[in-house]
């Protein structure tokens, strides 16, 4: 801990999540990976890895207050559920200054491949906050196919941009009862680890779900000035596939919002926005492998992945190969 002005500063590195294969640290049972011996400022840190998931518990209590930041500057790929059980914590992001706070009971979801947000316990206020994360190829077989929350969340996790939801929301019946399961959980050994993680898939889908769905609708009756507005995007999408896209930015060019836009499309086209920028991405990047002139890396940064492993995964999706096989 780093004494400041008015508060005292935390490292909070992100946690892993391990390849059970390889890793040597056991799965499925939670051990103490730090304890303060500071009687001011008692924390204790607790991790459980799993095949698939991984979960890190904060609990403490301070005497002032107290911000957490990954002071590593390395940041991970992996999604997260945040699900405040006790206390308040004000997430920022240090770019923008946008700040939310959570209250006992809350939850919330980021994704922070660039460690822009920072965390503020108060003092005096006791603080347990259990922290799930997933990888994304993990998370996206979860995600509902033609659903306008679900396509924009894929697309904001693929092209590497740090997201947090707006607020935060009570953590449901059948949430507090997954993570009574969680911690309670009456086996041992590969079938304690499948119960665990049934119970980790349940909260975050319930997450996602109260977080994102929200009023995912939009009037589906076909009628000519909607077939226009979805021809329009398609040509101007056509000409700028490359740039860094996102709802609100396309929403706002051409003047309508995020449900009509998204439905439209998907009606006239069959397919989503960011399905169409996806197809576009991957065929120019089959061009630029098969000119044998870049590296697969180089495409995959070219086309907007920050991450190669997510771009081969999506280029095998469209084509059936792997992105290194046109270069052989």
């Amino acid at each position: 801990m780093k004494p400041q002005s008015n508060h005292a500063t935390y490292d909070l590195p992100t946690i892993s999540v391990l390849d059970p294969k390889v890793a040597p640290v056991p799965m499925g049972s939670l051990n103490v990976v730090y304890q303060s011996d500071d009687m001011a400022n008692p924390m204790m840190v607790r991790d459980m890895y799993l095949p698939h998931y991984s979960m890190r518990i904060y609990e403490g209590q301070f005497s002032q207050d107290v911000v957490f930041e990954n002071q590593t500057g390395q940041g991970l790929d992996t999604v997260g559920v945040c699900l405040m059980q006790k206390g308040t914590v004000e997430t920022s992001a240090t770019r923008s200054g946008h700040r939310i706070k959570s209250f006992t009971g809350s939850q919330n979801f980021k994704y922070d491949p660039d460690n822009i947000f920072i965390h503020k316990a108060l003092a005096h206020e006791y603080v347990r906050v259990t922290h799930l994360s997933v990888l994304p190829h993990q998370l996206f077989p979860m995600l509902p196919d033609n659903e306008t929350w679900s396509d924009n969340l894929r697309m904001q996790i693929e092209s590497g941009q740090s997201m947090l939801g707006d607020k935060f929301t009570p953590i449901t019946l059948m949430q507090d009862q997954a993570l009574h399961n969680i911690f309670n959980c009456p086996f041992d050994g590969q079938l304690g680890q499948m119960m665990i993680e049934t119970s980790i898939t349940q909260i975050m889908l319930i997450q996602l779900h109260t977080l994102f769905k929200g009023n995912d609708r939009a009037d589906t009756t076909p009628n000519k000035k909607g077939t226009d507005l979805a021809h329009a995007v398609k040509s101007y999408l056509m000409s700028s596939f490359l740039e860094d896209h996102t709802l609100n930015s396309i929403t706002k060019r051409f003047g309508t919002n995020t449900n009509k836009l998204m439905m439209t499309f998907r009606r006239t086209f069959g397919k989503s926005v960011f399905e169409y920028i996806s197809e576009l991405r991957m065929d120019h990047a089959r061009q630029l492998l098969e000119s044998r002139e870049h590296r697969v890396t180089d495409v995959s940064r070219i086309v907007g992945f920050k991450n190669p492993n997510h771009f081969s995964a999506a280029f095998k999706k469209r084509f059936s190969i792997n992105p290194s096989e046109l270069m052989n």
